[in-house]
């Protein structure tokens, strides 16, 4: 790989597949995420075979939904699609799903997948998230974006895990609530 791949971010990377269809920028974001990938499918489906397949299919997957909409959030995006894979294995080989596996709450994952909304969507989504005051973006960060469980961030503002729960149940209303009013407007 050219030296010019490893010094780029995700984001960078995912860039250049995008606009420029970099095979190469691909193949490196391949080479950095595969293992994390392999591994998760290789934990879920106990079959390597399956897990080496599925890793390609993942990466593949980039490739035609990076031409199609604006990946944002790489990691994010790397994340539900392999979770998304390894969902549709157990499904069609009658495989009970484990509960840190599943899917949370589809409703929102609208909001917080934002590599499928629009232009507009995304503006307003991020018009909304500055707009959040300093305690409400502060929930929403640590759950979504570094993806901290309830627990984690429990331990971390050394509050109840109900508490958590209240506040960032509370934030993504007001998130929610904010998006629909600038997109109506």
């Amino acid at each position: 790989m050219p030296v010019e791949y490893r010094n780029l971010s995700d984001e960078e990377l995912i860039t250049k597949v995008q606009d420029n269809k970099d095979m190469g920028a691909q193949a490196f974001l391949f080479k950095r995420y595969k293992h994390i990938v392999m591994g998760v499918l290789m934990h879920h489906t106990d079959d390597e075979e399956v897990a080496t397949q599925g890793t390609t299919e993942v990466f593949q997957k980039l490739w035609i939904d990076a031409q199609k909409n604006p990946v944002i959030s790489f990691k994010s995006w790397i994340h539900d699609t392999t979770k998304k894979y390894a969902i549709k294995y157990l499904k069609e080989h009658k495989k009970p799903i484990p509960a840190n596996l599943e899917i949370k709450n589809n409703e929102w994952e609208n909001y917080l997948n934002l590599q499928k909304l629009n232009d507009l969507n995304v503006q307003a989504f991020k018009l909304c998230l500055d707009s959040m005051s300093p305690n409400i973006y502060e929930w929403i960060m640590l759950f979504y974006k570094e993806e901290k469980s309830i627990k984690e961030i429990a331990s971390l503002k050394q509050v109840s895990d109900i508490i958590v729960l209240k506040e960032i149940q509370a934030a993504k209303r007001q998130l929610k609530v904010c998006i629909h009013q600038k997109i109506s407007r």
